[in-house]
């Protein structure tokens, strides 16, 4: 899954710049997120890449950090792990407008379809 993942998001960052590369890639230990930092050659597509990667992983924590060794600015991914994502997936749905009317017309649907089986269950029995 890392090799497909940090795959993606170099693919990703290649649009903007063609030099890039993966200066790093880390799991954590305490919760199991993955930590992938780039290295970009090209400083005026850094505000690019960072909005092309929040819109490919909306669930990641996309942020420029400096990195103290070598003095240079690299683009930081953090994929939190996989029951951590759903939460925020939960999350950002509870927020979206939609959310509401849709959950109401699911409840609906549920009801016209439990009345529905009622209904063809009485009419089996009865006759």
């Amino acid at each position: 899954m890392a090799q497909a993942l940090c795959e993606s998001i170099l693919g990703r960052v290649r649009q903007f710049d063609e030099g890039a590369e993966i200066a790093s890639v880390r799991r954590t230990e305490e919760d199991g997120s993955m930590r992938v930092r780039l290295l970009a050659t090209k400083a005026d597509a850094q505000g690019s890449m960072l909005q092309a990667l929040r819109s490919a992983w909306p669930l990641a924590s996309v942020s420029q950090v400096e990195n103290l060794v070598s003095g240079c600015t690299e683009t930081q991914v953090l994929l939190p792990d996989e029951a951590e994502q759903q939460e925020l997936a939960r999350s950002i749905a509870a927020r979206s407008a939609w959310q509401a009317p849709l959950r109401m017309m699911a409840h609906a649907l549920a009801v016209v379809l439990a009345i529905t089986c009622v209904q063809k269950a009485v009419e089996i029995s009865s006759g």
